[in-house]
């Protein structure tokens, strides 16, 4: 932290994207002293203060306490570390921010990246001592040179940007991890390294570029991904220019596609994969308004024995009961058999299904469906996981409660209207269970709120949804099998030299990244964590199911939780317990299977 001392008589603070600025009244001297923290774009400028009202502001400009700061790193969960004995006070100085980050985009799409150095700074300072730094295996590629640049593919979403496999960052990240992480960093962050090159619609090339790619960083790769099987917000850019993946190129043994996923499972790598569950609208991509269609009807038809045992009592929501021809809602499930395939295909590959299989392009599946979905899934893949990166699943589905026009009335009515509730799945749901359930997670919430009030989206993130209390029970039944990460980008594009096409972006905005921004999402995709019960914690925020998935459990584990910084007792009370449980029991499926150990992976260099 810089401090310096400025003449000023005024008290600014810039937080946010506003600005607010009070006139310091009484003071008649023009020199005084000011502390300026230069924390990103939260600069704080104060005037007039008492040395105790200044220390005051400068310990709410840091995300992570200097006490925590003092007693959060590696050697807490280090195996045989006495310091890895020590408990973890979630609802006190330890907190609820995520010390792991499983999807973490150290380059950008394109244009200036925020320097290595910095980076690393920031993540530091914020409290990230775990993470996978993945490049963008794709850059933007203008057709026209004299087109205005452009740094992300919403900015410029058309066939004259499109988004191409590329090498670049790939390379880059394995020059500082095999140069200035191991000499500067690697006591302080342990960095998996990712390769997120491959292609996987055009898959020709990519065991001979992952070939040289070993060849100059021995040893350093111990992670793929992300790769796209299927992201929607790239449709503008040319994603669907190639054809999409097919069932057939993942299963023909003489298949580049198969090859290559059968060189990640004998490494034991994980994988982290975009899949796209499915679409219900384009209305973030421009030009794309109304194709989010049925790719495939007959394939769905002839499928039809493989998504009655899926969806389970939902398939009727989603397949007429006479023929089987999909109903027009089922494009929001049509990729699932072809991701699926990847999973069956390779049982021993470890998959992390990026974001829970959600986008911008799918928000109206109702949670009750996808959530089942994703407990079919875990029933049948012992090696599936998923991660809850990307502050959007807070924003649009989990964290955005809103008093003023939210209602379990509301919500039951459109849960009841909606066109992916059958009538059996209406039956059988206990709905009226969700309501206690999300109340006593308010209360958890109430007692957390005040950390992303100042460094969260506050106006964003406003407490659970009845959509968070439905993915309540998966995520506790399966707690396993789910990851922390922020989906950050880790770019630095001025608006002046990255304008993008002002049809799309007008006034123009850029990509600029600061520390503030990297808290943000930070603390938005933490509020996921104040959800969760101590054993869901140890395993989910603290690293358990990370250091599982790596195969380096005999190194790593979660330090214990303290019994202290439970849940408050309101949210563990015989009424809750109650409410929780007759809401697991209203839901119909199977008993988890007992969880499979994935094989080990060598994990990442240090």
């Amino acid at each position: 932290m810089m401090w310096k001392t400025y003449p000023l008589v005024t008290f600014v603070a810039l937080a946010a994207g506003s600005v607010m600025e009070i006139k310091a009244s009484g003071i008649s001297k023009p020199t005084l002293s000011v502390l300026v923290d230069t924390y990103g774009s939260n600069k704080y400028q104060v005037t007039g203060q008492s040395e105790k009202d200044a220390k005051h502001n400068r310990r709410l400009s840091k995300l992570i306490a200097d006490a925590a700061k003092e007693q959060r790193n590696i050697a807490r969960f280090t195996k045989g570390d006495t310091a890895n004995n020590m408990c973890w006070d979630r609802k006190g100085v330890d907190g609820f921010i995520s010390p792991v980050d499983v999807h973490n985009h150290f380059r950008a799409f394109e244009g200036p990246n925020v320097p290595y150095d910095t980076y690393m700074e920031w993540m530091m300072d914020h409290g990230i001592l775990f993470s996978v730094a993945m490049g963008l295996g794709q850059r933007i590629v203008k057709s026209n040179p004299e087109d205005p640049d452009c740094c992300y593919y919403l900015h410029c979403p058309t066939f004259n940007y499109t988004v191409t496999p590329s090498l670049t960052s790939d390379n880059e990240n394995a020059e500082f991890f095999s140069t200035n992480y191991q000499e500067n960093y690697k006591d302080k962050v342990f960095l998996v390294l990712s390769a997120t090159y491959p292609d996987l619609q055009v898959p020709e090339e990519n065991l001979a570029v992952l070939d040289a790619l070993e060849d100059k960083y021995p040893d350093a790769i111990s992670w793929v991904g992300e790769v796209n099987l299927v992201k929607h917000a790239l449709a503008a850019n040319g994603f669907f220019n190639n054809p999409t993946v097919t069932e057939a190129d993942i299963t023909s043994s003489d298949s580049a596609l198969y090859a290559f996923f059968a060189r990640v499972q004998n490494k034991g790598w994980p994988i982290t994969i975009h899949a796209d569950l499915g679409c219900d609208n384009f209305d973030s991509v421009p030009g794309w308004k109304d194709r989010c269609i049925i790719e495939d009807i007959n394939s769905a038809t002839a499928s039809m024995e493989w998504y009655k045992d899926t969806l389970g009592m939902h398939y009727l929501a989603f397949f007429e009961e006479s023929n089987g021809i999909p109903k027009p809602n089922f494009r929001k499930i049509q990729y699932l058999k072809l991701f699926d395939t990847i999973l069956s295909t390779f049982p021993d590959m470890k998959v992390v299904w990026a974001h829970t299989g959600l986008s911008k392009e799918l928000i109206t599946l109702h949670p009750a469906v996808h959530s089942d979905i994703m407990e079919k899934m875990f029933e049948r893949h012992a090696n599936l996981y998923t991660d809850v990166s990307w502050d959007i699943l807070t924003q649009l589905y989990l964290m955005n409660y809103n008093n003023a026009t939210d209602s379990f009335e509301i919500f039951k009515k459109a849960a009841r209207a909606s066109e992916d509730i059958s009538p059996k799945a209406e039956k059988d749901f206990k709905w009226n269970n969700i309501d206690a359930l999300r109340s006593e997670l308010a209360e958890r919430w109430n007692h957390a709120s005040i950390k992303v009030e100042k460094f969260g989206s506050a106006e964003k993130v406003t407490g659970p949804t009845y959509d968070m209390a439905i993915y309540y029970k998966t995520l506790h039944d399966y707690p396993d099998r789910f990851l922390t990460g922020t989906d950050f980008v880790s770019s630095l594009g001025p608006a002046k030299d990255w304008p993008g096409l002002s049809e799309y972006k007008d006034p123009p905005t850029g990509c600029m990244k600061d520390k503030g921004n990297h808290a943000r999402q930070l603390t938005d995709t933490s509020t996921i964590n104040i959800m969760l019960n101590d054993d869901a914690f140890q395993k989910i925020v603290l690293g358990e199911n990370f250091f599982r998935i790596l195969g380096m459990t005999e190194r790593f584990q979660a330090p214990p939780v303290c019994a202290s910084s439970s849940p408050p007792k309101s949210a563990k009370s015989p009424k809750a317990s109650k409410a929780f449980k007759a809401f697991k029991a209203s839901k119909v499926s199977k008993a988890p299977k007992a969880f499979k150990a994935p094989k080990a992976s060598k994990g990442g260099k240090t």
